[in-house]
């Protein structure tokens, strides 16, 4: 059943843990969101040019291959993915994070550990933006 806050969307989660993938993506699939997932960053821009651009890419910062400020960053450059909604997250220092993520260009960003709602009520604000 889809969130009465936001209107289902195409959303590529991007996370080398399987288990971050599997509960973050358990909570958007409830909500009624299609999820595409990634474990890692290489495979993110594999996917992207499979199946083209999604509405929300959700991305952890600390990955083995490619962190995800860089990914993100990678992704601002791409015509494709210019309108992209960019959700960067980690458990890194939280004004860190924060900075961080307006200097690669994430529309928002999240602290590690985080409640669902908080994750659907920032995909909600940047659906309807």
């Amino acid at each position: 059943m889809p969130s009465p806050q936001a209107a289902p969307a195409d959303i590529l989660l991007v996370d080398d843990s399987m288990c971050c993938r599997q509960s973050i993506g358990f909570a958007l699939r409830r909500a009624g969101h299609q999820v595409r997932e990634a474990s890692s960053a290489d495979a993110a821009l594999r996917e992207l040019e499979r199946t083209g651009p999604p509405k929300v890419c959700i991305v952890d910062h600390i990955m083995a291959d490619l962190d995800g400020a860089c990914l993100i960053h990678i992704l601002r450059q791409r015509p494709d993915t210019t309108h992209t909604a960019m959700v960067l997250m980690s458990t890194v220092e939280t004004n860190y994070l924060r900075a961080l993520a307006r200097e690669v260009g994430a529309h928002a960003w999240l602290a590690k550990p985080f409640a669902p709602e908080q994750l659907l009520a920032i995909i909600s604000i940047l659906l309807d933006r």
